[in-house]
């Protein structure tokens, strides 16, 4: 069974950042359904997150509370482990199916900026010869 890794808010600062700076680009953009969904996938990904960080911080009191012989491989340690890995599951499915957002959400605001960005004035080439096509020299 493979093991999701959930990790902790103090060691995680790639799903604060996506789910802070998101918003923040989705409030330059207009206003549109698009964006409105995404706005709504955002926060979910954000509450995801946050229950994510529950879950965690609670199997680290769980851990702390289980006895010295409780050790990984034991039963006593991974049936807690499994009910933790259990409710973790449905906050990564919101990970999993609304975590394009994040991405489609940056690519909008990175092609609104380059779009409001001043044009840079056309060069010519340093050297005629190197413009033209080498069947067009022969």
């Amino acid at each position: 069974m493979t093991r999701p890794y959930i990790p902790s808010q103090a060691h995680d600062p790639w799903s604060r950042m996506w789910c802070d700076t998101t918003p923040r680009h989705l409030a330059e953009l207009s206003p549109c359904a698009r964006t409105r969904r995404y706005a709504w996938q955002v926060r979910e990904l954000r509450d995801g997150a946050q229950r994510l960080y529950a879950v965690y911080d609670d199997w680290l009191a769980v851990r702390a509370a289980l006895r010295d012989s409780a050790r990984p491989g034991t039963k006593a340690y991974e049936e807690p482990l499994a009910e933790s890995y259990a409710e973790a599951w449905s906050h990564l499915d919101q990970w999993a199916i609304h975590g394009q957002a994040l991405f489609a959400v940056n690519a909008l605001a990175q092609r609104k900026s380059h779009a409001s960005a001043p044009a840079l004035p056309a060069t010519a080439p340093a050297h005629q010869g190197a413009a033209t096509p080498s069947r067009a020299r022969r």
